[in-house]
């Protein structure tokens, strides 16, 4: 018996129809989903500038809390394990279409882009109109920092030097977050009041941003291609946890992959490895 070689079956096979040009360019991976959600709030903001400008000074400070306690609260732990939990609970029967862009969720960091480079602009034109004094050089202290941390978070220097591109993240974060509730008392037309602080639609969203839901974690000394640790629970699919050998310096987050009582983390995402 005879059998044609392979490159004659694969002259033979029917290739699908080319997609529209349309399409094709839609699926570009310049226009993944990650960088829609970026363009998404970008053009939110731009609608909103043109919709309601000129802007009050106010405005502008409000605008920039807005984006930049998105863009902080969208990597906070619970709210990723909120969005994952929500497309994993689809159910099967849904249209694949659907459960297919609800598997998606994953490319959220886009909206922590798009918060972050429209906050920073707000922020940008709020400490540009502040007349001179202690108020504008807190914020151009603050644009330092925000320039800082958004240069090092750019991939050139984040899959370089991940360590410190953590450490930035977290000490610049905290540190803005200091700069932020400084800025609030300095711009309140009374007194420096506590109560100022604790009143004011600027600082309110702020705390949220800098809260920790992690417990230090010391994984077992995992084998060639992953490592275990007792999770307590069965973790949902899609989930994360937290890890960290220096909890005030910095975590990692890892996807969970669940068995009974545990879960499995690829080896080459732990920490110092």
């Amino acid at each position: 018996m005879t059998t044609s070689p392979p490159r004659a079956h694969a002259d033979a096979a029917e290739l699908p129809p080319l997609l529209p040009a349309a399409r094709r360019l839609w699926k570009h991976p310049r226009l993944m989903h990650y960088n829609r959600l970026a363009a998404l709030v970008l053009a939110a903001n731009a609608a909103f500038l043109w919709a309601g400008w000129p802007l009050a000074t106010p405005t502008l400070g409000h605008a920039a809390l807005a984006n930049l306690a998105l863009a902080v609260l969208v990597r906070q732990q619970y709210v990723v394990n909120l969005l994952f939990r929500m497309a994993t609970s689809a159910p099967t029967h849904w249209p694949l279409k659907v459960r297919w862009t609800l598997g998606k969720v994953y490319h959220f960091g886009g909206l922590h882009v798009g918060g972050a480079l429209a906050g920073t602009a707000w922020f940008l034109a709020l400490t540009a109109t502040t007349p001179d004094g202690p108020l504008r050089a807190v914020g151009w202290a603050l644009l330092a920092l925000l320039a800082l941390i958004i240069a090092t978070a750019l991939p050139p220097f984040r899959s370089r030097h991940h360590d410190h591109f953590e450490r930035i993240h977290r000490f610049g974060g905290w540190t803005a977050l200091a700069l932020f509730w400084t800025h609030t008392l300095l711009s309140s037309p009374g007194p420096l009041e506590v109560g100022v602080l604790a009143l004011s639609p600027s600082a309110w969203p702020c705390p949220g941003c800098g809260w920790p839901p992690r417990t230090p974690r010391t994984p077992a000394p995992p084998p060639r291609r992953a490592g275990r640790f007792d999770h307590g629970e069965t973790p949902f699919a899609g989930s994360s946890t937290t890890i960290s050998r220096s909890p005030l310096r910095e975590w990692h987050s890892f996807a969970n992959v669940p068995a009974p009582g545990e879960s499995v983390l690829p080896a080459h995402h732990l920490p110092g490895r």
